[in-house]
């Protein structure tokens, strides 16, 4: 009698510890589990990206813009230089999306999403400044037309707005209207100090030119 009651203890610490094993495995899984959910949870992207109808970027960071149920994303590609490349910029239309890929002259100053030629269309305005001492200006402007945005390129100064101009521009959208000003230099000046009264135009989209504000 004695022999078959140690025989029964035996079988059933064996069971009681089977049973536990099994429970500690089945916690351990369940925590594996968790964890790589929280970990997925935390990679960065997950969330959505804050939209603007204007902005501008430093080295390495894209921009997003909406307006008008448009989206734009516009970014400068992997391993390019920063004084000169492309860019590149998704958008994403009421009627289909489309990709556009232009020459980049420096860095990208800004980026627009506004009805400038104030046809009733959202149209898209990028401003680059070049890696010179002038820092001289790029604009490109890209008008909607039959739901796809196509390079309209703009009008220089005129030669009278030249005098005394060596760069320095500031490009700004304010009021759906598209700004530019710069420092003006008298004969002498060194770069870094100019003398002359500054000057701020803006594009008529109308005449297609700069005008003295």
């Amino acid at each position: 009698m004695t022999g078959v009651r140690s025989v029964l203890a035996l079988c059933l610490a064996w069971l009681l510890a089977f049973c536990l094993g099994c429970r500690v495995e089945s916690r351990r899984v369940a925590r594996g589990s968790g964890s790589a959910e929280t970990k997925e949870a935390a990679q960065p992207g997950g969330g959505s990206a804050p939209w603007a109808n204007q902005a501008s970027a430093e080295e390495g960071e894209a921009i997003n813009l909406e307006r008008a149920g448009i989206h734009a994303h516009l970014l400068v590609p992997e391993g390019e230089g920063q004084s000169i490349g492309t860019y590149l910029v998704h958008i994403a239309l009421p009627d289909g999306n489309q990709e556009i890929r232009e020459s980049r002259d420096g860095t990208i100053t800004g980026a627009w999403l506004e009805d400038l030629d104030h046809d009733g269309n959202v149209d898209l305005t990028v401003a680059m400044a070049s890696a010179g001492s002038g820092s001289y200006p790029t604009i490109h402007f890209f008008h909607q037309w039959r739901q796809t945005l196509q390079l309209r390129p703009l009008k220089d100064l005129s030669e009278a707005q030249r005098a005394g101009y060596r760069g320095h521009d500031t490009i700004e959208v304010k009021d759906g209207i598209l700004f530019r000003s710069f420092p003006r230099y008298q004969p002498g000046d060194p770069n870094s100090s100019p003398s002359g009264s500054s000057m701020t135009l803006r594009y008529s989209f109308t005449d297609d030119t700069w005008m003295q504000e």
